[in-house]
């Protein structure tokens, strides 16, 4: 049977009062005095146990969110170079359908322009 640290301390105060009680209104002897300073020892103990178990848990879950914090910074940072990749990429592409088609277009008129000048000298 596993006793979280919840249990621990709730049976270390009740053991404490307990004792107390017991004790009542007159001074307590050596003995009584004993038992109470080792039961309070016990509740201090385990409150610390669960103090240091909760921060430990705390520290846990926050490394857990940094590093999915981190995993989508990267994920992100990844997408924006992939995309800037692309769009330079189309960029070149669209520059050198540009040129092709003013090489053609130059092609074009140099083709037409010898016509042009035999129709004209004919004339």
């Amino acid at each position: 049977m596993t006793v979280n640290t919840e249990q621990k301390i709730e049976s270390s105060r009740k053991k404490l009062e307990s004792l107390k009680s017991s004790i009542g209104e007159s001074t307590p002897g050596p003995q009584e005095r004993a038992k109470l300073r080792k039961a309070a020892k016990r509740l201090k103990r385990a409150q610390r146990r669960d103090k240091i178990g909760k921060t430990y848990k705390s520290k846990l879950e926050g490394q857990e969110a940094n590093r999915l914090k981190n995993i989508q910074k990267s994920e992100e940072k990844t997408a924006k170079k992939k995309a800037a990749e692309e769009s330079a990429l189309n960029a070149v592409a669209q520059e050198q359908a540009e040129q092709a088609a003013a090489a053609e277009q130059e092609a074009a008129t140099e083709d037409s322009s010898p016509k042009e000048k035999e129709a004209g000298q004919t004339s």
